[in-house]
């Protein structure tokens, strides 16, 4: 189970922080709506490595039969190795690039922020009250669920 879950984890993984390296250097030539399409096909090619996994190791190891349970424990952790790379390769990312143009951006803000708020001083009061509609970790939360729902969508697929 090792050899497998490692082998498609870091495929996956590998495709994942290679396409986002690569959107990251053309950002500006293909502009962002361009680069999330770019993306999230990378992610979608990256996870169809978990189905090719979960499939490989019922075929190799498996005899050709494999539970569901012993097929999600596959498909999430090769997800667990992918993710991994991702969040590696982000942290790359940022601190080599990201950190500072998010600098300059947020002082552009703060002072643009000031500004509005000495010509509008409820500036800051709306502010709170549009961002407070917002819950915290949406995006976290809707990102980790995908990988479950993923998983088990391809458990089934394989069991059937």
């Amino acid at each position: 189970m090792k050899k497998t879950v490692l082998t498609f984890g870091l495929i996956s993984g590998a495709i994942m922080a290679a396409m986002m390296f690569g959107t990251m250097l053309f950002i500006r030539n293909i502009g962002f709506d361009k680069a999330e399409i770019v993306g999230y096909t990378g992610m979608v090619l990256a996870f169809l490595l978990v189905f090719f996994g979960i499939r490989s190791y019922r075929e190799n190891v498996g005899g050709g039969t494999i539970s569901f349970g012993r097929a999600f424990a596959v498909g999430a952790l090769i997800m667990l190795i992918s993710t991994a790379c991702y969040v590696i390769a982000w942290e790359i990312i940022f601190q080599r690039s990201l950190q500072q143009s998010l600098l300059q951006r947020s002082d552009y803000f703060s002072r643009t922020a000031s500004r509005r708020a000495h010509h509008h001083p409820d500036f800051f009061l709306n502010l709170e009250k549009e961002r407070h509609g917002r819950g915290p970790c949406t995006v976290e939360r809707a990102g980790a669920t995908n990988g479950c729902v993923k998983s088990l969508l391809f458990c089934f697929t394989l069991k059937a």
